[in-house]
């Protein structure tokens, strides 16, 4: 592992007079009430303010973004597999807080940290939570004077999988929902070997048609409600019962690295929970696992993380990138990648849904009917030679006449921010003469609302 210390490089920053000025736009720029322009138009940075007074009287002091996910260096071997940790400053105008000269490289961890990440971020925490209890003195050179720099990080940004690293929550499984957790309505599919989660109508207003609806959907009318988020401060009252165990090898044994802590939870073995309900009195309340699996760093360090009104957030990108996959490779049906094969068939038949597309058997062979999204050869055609033909001003995209594989009626090699332009620009283009009009609209509709979202 490898840390690169915050505290120096963010000095740094303030002996630049111009840049020192840029980290004052935040307060010194013009507002207009009630639109969101800038994070600090958002609620989570007022609840800051507004909990530590300390932190809002200067407006020099930084709100920090992290995220963090893997990188596959060398392609198809997890243990040459990176994990970086960046940081952005939220303070800059919105044109500036994302350039690379201005995103830093806080941690480089070799090989895939999964639940033990705590571990290789505690140098990191060490100094936010120097940053935000004492400050540093740092020399201003817009001003010239030197103040007391604080800094608070409002929220992590990531892909799912790293969220539940994180936050130390299940993000996968039948508990794979952060919001819903033990709630999350979740179904096995024995063919396809995988969970689908099908609650998602319990988001719609209760008088929505679609509640009504069974045929569409999985055969039974949707009445129930969503689960209410929990707070910073519900989650804190949870994680703080979990008993913390590191490391791959020491999961059963007693000689493991332990975090001190009362109560139980997350991996905390059978024989311990048995000795802990017989003569510990301290984990009364408590007599059930909890759903987290750690006490993770953020909340034991950090003492304003609870205050935080979202303490991670979801890399939309990834969202986009994953969905535009999907659907593009179910409509040019290509072989593996497709979500509409055969598993998918016979999982359909096992709950008795959708009976015009169960498989069918003629003789000795397997018949997949025909859904309304599935296209056929001359559609396919049609909608590689209109991405193939695509031209846009140079740095607007990749050319797309590279990533459409035309003999075998594909697109290879797109990057995530190719899939975003996909699903943001060009798709709504490449199906307008293809497939049924219902089916049209609505994959229209859908890449629309990608679009209002970002």
């Amino acid at each position: 592992m490898w840390y690169f210390p915050i505290i120096p490089r963010l000095k740094r920053l303030f002996q630049a007079k111009s840049i020192a000025q840029d980290l004052l736009w935040h307060a010194t720029s013009s507002k207009k009430p009630g639109v969101l322009c800038h994070p600090s138009d958002s609620p989570a940075w007022q609840a800051i303010d507004n909990q530590f007074p300390e932190i809002a009287d200067d407006p020099r002091n930084l709100r920090l973004g992290i995220s963090t996910d893997g990188v596959d260096v060398n392609r198809g071997n997890r243990n040459h597999s990176v994990w970086l940790v960046l940081a952005v400053i939220y303070n800059l105008p919105t044109w500036l807080c994302m350039k690379r000269r201005f995103i830093m490289l806080l941690v480089l961890i070799s090989g895939t940290p999964g639940n033990d990440i705590d571990v290789f971020l505690d140098p990191l925490i060490d100094d936010l939570q120097l940053l935000f209890e004492e400050g540093v003195e740092t020399y201003d050179a817009y001003a010239q004077e030197k103040f007391i720099l604080r800094a608070v990080v409002l929220w992590t940004i990531n892909d799912y999988p790293a969220l539940g690293t994180l936050c130390g929550c299940p993000y996968s499984g039948f508990h794979g929902c952060v919001v819903c957790r033990k709630e999350t309505q979740c179904c096995r599919l024995p063919f396809s070997s995988k969970q689908s989660y099908a609650g998602h109508r319990r988001y719609l207003p209760y008088n929505h048609p679609f509640r009504k609806q069974t045929k569409a959907f999985n055969g039974k009318q949707e009445w129930g409600t969503t689960a209410n988020p929990m707070t910073g401060e519900e989650i804190f009252n949870e994680v703080k019962y979990v008993k913390n165990i590191w490391g791959k090898g020491f999961k059963d044994k007693v000689s493991g690295i332990l975090e001190n802590s009362t109560g139980r939870g997350g991996k905390t073995t059978k024989r311990k929970r048995n000795t802990s309900k017989e003569g510990d009195s301290s984990n009364s309340g408590h007599k059930e696992l909890t759903y987290w699996k750690k006490f993770n760093i953020w909340y034991r360090r950090l003492r304003y993380w609870r205050y935080n009104c979202v303490q991670h957030c979801i890399d939309f990108m990834h969202i986009e990138k994953n969905v535009a996959g999907s659907i593009v490779r179910t409509l040019l049906n290509v072989p593996g990648k497709t979500k509409d094969g055969l598993n998918a068939r016979l999982d359909l038949a096992h709950f008795g849904l959708k009976q015009e597309l169960q498989v069918k058997t003629q003789g000795n062979k397997t018949i997949l009917p025909a859904a309304c999204y599935t296209l056929t050869k001359d559609e396919k055609d049609k909608f590689c030679e209109t991405l193939y033909n695509l031209r846009v001003p140079q740095g607007y995209c990749s050319n797309f006449s590279s990533l459409v594989n035309r003999k075998d009626r594909k697109l290879v090699g797109l990057k995530s921010h190719d899939y975003h332009m996909l699903m943001q620009q060009f798709l709504p283009i490449a199906i307008r003469s293809i497939m049924p009009e219902p089916t049209r609209y609505a994959i229209i509709r859908f890449c629309f609302f990608f679009q209002i979202n970002m």
